[in-house]
């Protein structure tokens, strides 16, 4: 018994709605955990040169993807001559960007953006965000 593309659409929709109520919760409980992993992983320095590269960036379809995380602090600190980490500390930051998988690399670029998002709502220093 076959059935027909919009009763498996309805029923897909219905599904996805149903799940999301659930899914929701559990997407910012891992997150939540990421970040706090981050805050252990990286240094406070590493931390705000991560935000301060995702500074004027527009997350898109690129970004979920590791190797746009590398690029953008690549690209970050060609441009930013005065980042206040040394040679050693970019190369141990990009090691450690390698070494996350997909899902963390973008959680990590969206945590960041969120900086300069959360900023033009209200004033927050880097400092307490980073903390």
């Amino acid at each position: 018994m076959s059935r027909s593309a919009s009763s498996l659409s309805a029923s897909n929709t219905a599904v996805y709605k149903s799940g999301a109520e659930f899914a929701l919760p559990w997407v910012i409980d891992i997150t939540f955990k990421h970040v706090q992993e981050f805050k252990k992983l990286f240094s406070k320095s590493e931390l705000e040169s991560l935000v301060q590269a995702h500074r004027d960036i527009r997350l898109e379809d690129s970004w979920p993807e590791k190797k746009f995380l590398i690029n953008r602090i690549e690209a970050y600190f060609t441009i930013e001559k005065s980042v206040p980490l040394s040679t050693s500390t970019k190369t141990a930051l990009l090691l450690k960007l390698r070494r996350l998988d997909d899902c963390e690399a973008v959680t990590l670029s969206v945590w960041a953006r969120s900086f300069w998002y959360h900023n033009t709502q209200q004033s927050i220093d880097i400092e307490t965000y980073i903390a």
